[in-house]
């Protein structure tokens, strides 16, 4: 399968070994000319397979190592993936990040629950992030976890927090130099260098950045909901 789509305004070429992943590509689908090609073979999604030691279908392997290549092809572009949850609260885009298992999908879902339509998914595991402005935005991307969950929002990104579970909720801001290393740590790239570590630099320093112990309570999305309040607010670190 070959076809060109459009991920954060840059028009790429992919090729994967068959289409049975083609639903997911089709809404970010364009007639523009390709900037870059990005492909994987059959061969490359099976090697992946037996390095993980898991089973399923090549093709799910193809279009999970896809995800790799292309944000390892976007990042001349100032643009990178983010494995991270993100969604869109009064007109900012909201990350939450940490390793996998810790309660991205359960923090969005006590969210939705709170808040209702005040909250919209942008991307359930895999957003896209944009430096080459003012600003840094969150795009959508076709990678969507295993939840499926995705909308064609974009938003400049509000701020970012670091997951963790524990046994009380608790909520604090975090240093540049404390969180740049983690935030570094969530960038879906098969190699670190001087752009990735530019780009977690300015993350840690020109967004917001709390650290989350959390339950999966809605406690917590209350405690992330104050601290988010209050840095819309402009009234400075949250406590």
């Amino acid at each position: 399968m070959k076809t060109t789509i459009e991920l954060a305004g840059i028009p790429l070429e992919i090729e994967l070994p068959t289409a049975d992943h083609l639903p997911a590509y089709e809404p970010f689908m364009t007639r523009a000319a390709p900037l870059l090609h990005v492909g994987v073979s059959a061969q490359e999604a099976a090697e992946l397979r037996r390095r993980c030691g898991r089973g399923g279908p090549a093709s799910y392997w193809a279009h999970l190592l896809l995800s790799l290549k292309v944000s390892d092809a976007l990042l001349p572009y100032r643009r990178t993936i983010l494995h991270a949850t993100a969604f869109q609260w009064r007109g900012r885009a909201f990350l939450f990040t940490g390793e996998s298992g810790v309660g991205k999908t359960t923090q969005y879902l006590l969210w939705k629950l709170l808040y209702g339509a005040d909250v919209q998914m942008i991307n359930g595991d895999k957003p896209i992030l944009a430096f080459d402005g003012p600003r840094i935005w969150v795009h959508p991307s076709p990678w969507t976890g295993k939840e499926g969950m995705g909308q064609p929002i974009v938003a400049p990104l509000g701020g970012v927090v670091l997951l963790r579970q524990g046994p009380t909720d608790h909520i604090r801001r975090s240093t540049a130099e404390e969180s740049a290393g983690a935030l570094r740590a969530q960038f879906l790239v098969s190699r670190d260098g001087p752009t990735v570590q530019r780009m977690a630099e300015r993350l840690a320093r020109e967004v917001p950045v709390w650290l989350l112990t959390n339950r999966g309570d809605e406690a917590s999305a209350r405690l992330c909901q104050d601290a988010f309040e209050e840095s819309l607010r402009g009234r400075g670190p949250s406590k």
